[in-house]
C-alpha cells in the first residue's frame, strides 16, 4: 500500500506543485506587449566583422521560428518589430604557448536589442547582451574563430529569446 501511495504522489502531486508555483521552462514565456506576430529587421553592424549582422539576424529568426512564433517580413503586418545592433566584437588571448605566441583566444560578441510595437513604442530593450567562445589560435585560426562565432551566436540567440520572453 505504501508503494502505491508514493506512486500516486509522484504522478499527481509533484506536477501540481510545479503548476501551482508558476514554474515554467525557459523560453516558454510570452513576448512583451501581447505581441503575436513579429518582424525581425536586419541588425546594424557596428563592428569590422563582415557579415556578422546577417549571421546573427538569421540565428534570431531561427530561434523565433523554432519556438513557433509567427514571423513576417512586412513591419506593417507585425505586432512587434525587433531591431538591434551588433555593438562589439573583440578577442583576447587566454592561453600562450610562449611569451609572444597565443595558443588559445576567446571571441566576445555584444548585442543591443529593442522590441517595439507598430506605433514605435518600446516594449522591451536590453543593451550589452554578451556571450563568448574560446578557440585554438595558430593553425587555421580564421576557420577556428568563425566556428567559435557561429557557436556563440546560436547560444546568444537562445539567451536573447529567453530574456525577451521571460524578462529575466
Amino acid at each position: 500500500m505504501s508503494k502505491l501511495i508514493k506512486q500516486v504522489f509522484c504522478v499527481f502531486w509533484i506536477p501540481c506543485f510545479f503548476l501551482a508555483c508558476g514554474y515554467n521552462f525557459a523560453g516558454m514565456g510570452k513576448i512583451p506587449g501581447g505581441v503575436k506576430t513579429i518582424c525581425v529587421t536586419m541588425l546594424k553592424n557596428n563592428t569590422n566583422e563582415t557579415g556578422l549582422e546577417r549571421t546573427i539576424t538569421n540565428s534570431i529568426v531561427n530561434e523565433f521560428t523554432r519556438n513557433g512564433v509567427p514571423m513576417t517580413k512586412d513591419p506593417a503586418r507585425a505586432d512587434g518589430i525587433l531591431t538591434g545592433s551588433v555593438a562589439s566584437v573583440y578577442t583576447e588571448t587566454i592561453a600562450r604557448s610562449s611569451a609572444n605566441t597565443s595558443s588559445e583566444r576567446r571571441v566576445y560578441v555584444r548585442l543591443d536589442m529593442k522590441l517595439m510595437n507598430g506605433k514605435g513604442k518600446v516594449l522591451w530593450a536590453r543593451t550589452g547582451l554578451e556571450d563568448s567562445e574560446a578557440y585554438q589560435a595558430g593553425v587555421d585560426e580564421d576557420r577556428q574563430k568563425k566556428k567559435a562565432i557561429n557557436d556563440l551566436v546560436k547560444r546568444l540567440s537562445r539567451t536573447f529569446y529567453q530574456r525577451l520572453t521571460d524578462d529575466f
